[in-house]
C-alpha cells in the first residue's frame, strides 16, 4: 500500500500548493475500480498530460465565460419548465430540478429535449454518474491493489471485474448513444446548434476519428456536473425551509426590480445582490464535493518543511475551509450578509465559489454554465413560490434535518420517500400566472 495523503485546510495552503504550484499537482490519482468501468477518460479523473490539455482545449471553446453567455435564453427556458412542474407537482422537487438540471446539459451538448419523466437519456447518465460514484469508493479491493485487475475474473474475490464490466457497457452507452444522435442531426440544417457540432467543425475540415472520440468522451464528462447543480439546488430548497426571514428578503430584492410583472432574467443579476450572496452562502454552507476531487503529486515538493513525496493523494478540505471561523464567522449559520458587509463594523467574507469549482488546471470547465443555471433557479423560484415546513397530521411544523449522504458526491439524505420535509406553494394568483 504505501500510499501519502495530504489533506490541506487551509485557504493559504490550497492557494499555495493546488495554484501557485499548479503544475505539479494538477494530476489525478488512478483509481483502478473506476477505470475497469469506464470512466478513464472523464475530464475530472483524466491524467494530466497531453489527452487532457487537449480536451481543455476543446472545453474552453464553447464554455468559456463569453460562449456561456449564449446559452442564457436556453437556461432561462428551461428554469420555466421547472416552475410549471413544480406547480403542478411540488412535492416532486427533488426530481424536478434533476430533470431541470439534466434537460440543460442534454440541449447544450447534443441539441436534445428531454422529457419532464423518465427521459431514457437522463436516466442513462443518471445510472452512469451513480457508477462513478460507487465505483470511486475506497472498500473496493482492486482501488487498494490495482495489480488485482490482471486477474481471471473467475479467480475466488474476482466479482468485482464482472461487475465493472456490466458498469463499463452503461458508461459507454451513456457517451455514445446521444453522441450518434448529434452527429446525425448534423446532416440537417437544425443540427449545428450542439456543443458536438461546434467541436466537431471547430477547424472547418472533417473530423478525424481521434477527434471524434475525444469530443465524445469530453462532451460526455459534462453530465458529471449536474450534480453540482442539483445539490445546490437542493441545498437552497432546504435553507429556505429553515431560515425564512433570508427568503422573504431575497423575494423583497426580487419583487423591487421586476414589480412582480414578470420572471427575473439573468440581465437582473448585477441589481440582486442579495440574491447573489444568498447562493454563495447556499454553496458555502454545504459544498456538493466536502472534499474537492484528489489531486496528484507528480513531483517530490517540500511545503512548510514538510515532504510531499512523488506520487502523494493530495485533497482540499473544502468543507472545513468553508466552515473555518476565522474566514466565515458563526460558520454553521446560513447568513448571507457575511458577503455584503451590511452589518456594522462586519467585513465581507470571500466568495465560496473559489473554492468550489476545483483549482487551477482542474478547475471545472462548466462552471460558468453551472453557476448560471444555480442562479436562475433560485431567483425564478423565490419569484413565483413560497417556501415552507411541512406539516404532519396534527398541523405540527416537520422541521427537516441538515443531513447529507457521504460519498464523493453529496446530495441532500432523503428523510422519506418524497425527500426532505418541505412545502412550497405559489406566492399568490398573480405570481402563478407568471408561470403561465
Amino acid at each position: 500500500m504505501g500510499q501519502h495523503l495530504v489533506i490541506l485546510s487551509s485557504a493559504e495552503a490550497v492557494e499555495d500548493l493546488l495554484l501557485k504550484r499548479g503544475a505539479i499537482y494538477s494530476d489525478r490519482p488512478t483509481l483502478a475500480m473506476q477505470q475497469l468501468s469506464g470512466w478513464e477518460y472523464a475530464y475530472a479523473t483524466l491524467r494530466y498530460g497531453e489527452r487532457f490539455r487537449a480536451t481543455r482545449r476543446l472545453s474552453g471553446r464553447v464554455m468559456n465565460s463569453r460562449a456561456s453567455r449564449d446559452y442564457i435564453p436556453m437556461q432561462e427556458q428551461a428554469m420555466r419548465r421547472l416552475l410549471k412542474m413544480l406547480l403542478v407537482t411540488p412535492e416532486r422537487f427533488e426530481h424536478h430540478i434533476k430533470s431541470a438540471a439534466g434537460s440543460i446539459v442534454l440541449k447544450l451538448a447534443y441539441d436534445y429535449d428531454t422529457v419532464d419523466d423518465h427521459d431514457p437519456l437522463v436516466d442513462l447518465a443518471d445510472r452512469a454518474l451513480e457508477i462513478f460514484s460507487v465505483s470511486s469508493k475506497p472498500h473496493w479491493a482492486v482501488n487498494l491493489f490495482p495489480a488485482l485487475r490482471y486477474l481471471p475474473h473467475w479467480f475466488p474475490g474476482c466479482g468485482f471485474l464482472g461487475q465493472a464490466a456490466i458498469w463499463k457497457k452503461v458508461v459507454r452507452e451513456m457517451y455514445k448513444r446521444p453522441f450518434e444522435m448529434a452527429k446525425k442531426n448534423m446532416q440537417t440544417e437544425s443540427g449545428h446548434d450542439s456543443m458536438i457540432a461546434k467541436m466537431l467543425e471547430g477547424d472547418g475540415e472533417s473530423p478525424s476519428p481521434d477527434l471524434e472520440e475525444l469530443v465524445m468522451l469530453c462532451v460526455g464528462s459534462l453530465y458529471g456536473g449536474v450534480s453540482q447543480t442539483v445539490s445546490a439546488g437542493l441545498s437552497f430548497l432546504l435553507a429556505m425551509t429553515l431560515y425564512p426571514d433570508v427568503q422573504h428578503r431575497a423575494q423583497a430584492e426580487i419583487e423591487a426590480i421586476t414589480g412582480g410583472d414578470r420572471l427575473p432574467t439573468y440581465n437582473d443579476r448585477e441589481r440582486m445582490p442579495y440574491v447573489d450572496a444568498l447562493i454563495q452562502e447556499v454553496h458555502r454552507w454545504n459544498p456538493v464535493l466536502p472534499c474537492g476531487l484528489p489531486h496528484f503529486c507528480s513531483t517530490e515538493d517540500v511545503y512548510r518543511g514538510f515532504r510531499i513525496p512523488s506520487g502523494s493523494t493530495v485533497l482540499a478540505n473544502v468543507w472545513h475551509i468553508t466552515h473555518d471561523p476565522k474566514i466565515y464567522p458563526e460558520p454553521f449559520a446560513f447568513n448571507p450578509d457575511r458577503y455584503l458587509g451590511d452589518t456594522v463594523g462586519s467585513s465581507v467574507n470571500p466568495d465560496p465559489k473559489g473554492f468550489i469549482f476545483g483549482f487551477s488546471r482542474r478547475e471545472c470547465p462548466g462552471r460558468f454554465v453551472a453557476d448560471a443555471s444555480v442562479w436562475l433557479m433560485v431567483a425564478t423560484t423565490l419569484a413565483t413560490f413560497n417556501i415552507g415546513m411541512a406539516t404532519d397530521e396534527n398541523g405540527q411544523p416537520l422541521v427537516p434535518d441538515v443531513k447529507y449522504s457521504s460519498g464523493i458526491l453529496r446530495r441532500v439524505r432523503r428523510l422519506h420517500p418524497l425527500s426532505f420535509p418541505c412545502k412550497i406553494v405559489p406566492k399568490s394568483p398573480r405570481a402563478a400566472a407568471l408561470v403561465g
